[in-house]
């Protein structure tokens, strides 16, 4: 005698039923559900309130308004340490923005070139772009940010920088390259190299 299973009698099949049901009965379990993750959400959040509030530390927005009382490097708009922490959030913001453009468009020149590269008649220069891609493609970043930190802060300071013939130094602030100067007779060069 063949036993014969039929579909739809366990118990997940049942409770999917029963929550993803159209009727009453899985209307009811969803709004009884929601009432219960409503009530767990506004249990905390008094809970997080009162503790505040017995420790005397005050929440809100209100430091928005309070001078910031630190420098920032680099920003955008006119920035001072008296300026108040509102200013900090728009100067993040701004330099937030500023960083993930020119990522961007670093990113996607890399990626052009390597992809031309890599259909390159050249087999090394196509293993060796192959390489590089797959590598990159397979590691997790968060891994590849780990190793990038790792090899910069071994970087020397900046008066023991690595010199590459003199003219390009290698430190933990970056890389030093010499500036162009365009001086007279330069127009002659550039026609010479485009010849």
């Amino acid at each position: 005698m063949a036993v014969t299973q039929t579909a739809g009698t366990g118990w997940p099949d049942r409770l999917r039923r029963l929550l993803r049901g159209r009727g009453p009965r899985g209307l009811a379990l969803q709004v009884a559900v929601a009432v219960i993750l409503l009530a767990l959400i506004v249990f905390f959040a008094a809970n997080v309130a009162h503790n505040l509030e017995t420790r005397g530390i005050a929440s809100g927005f209100a430091f928005l308004g309070q001078p910031a009382g630190y420098d920032i490097a680099m920003s955008l708009v006119p920035y001072d340490p008296y300026a108040t922490h509102a200013r900090v959030f728009v100067v993040g913001m701004l330099n937030t923005l500023l960083v993930s453009v020119l990522a961007i468009l670093a990113c996607t020149v890399i990626g052009v070139v390597l992809g031309v590269l890599r259909l390159s008649g050249n087999w090394l220069v196509e293993q060796i772009v192959t390489v590089i891609i797959e590598v990159v493609r397979n590691v997790p970043l968060l891994l590849q940010i780990f190793f990038w930190y790792a090899v910069l802060l071994n970087l020397p300071n900046v008066r023991e920088s690595l010199s590459l013939g003199g003219a390009v130094f290698i430190n933990r602030r970056g890389v030093s390259l010499p500036a162009l100067s365009f001086e007279p007779g330069m127009g002659w060069v550039l026609a010479a190299f485009l010849a």
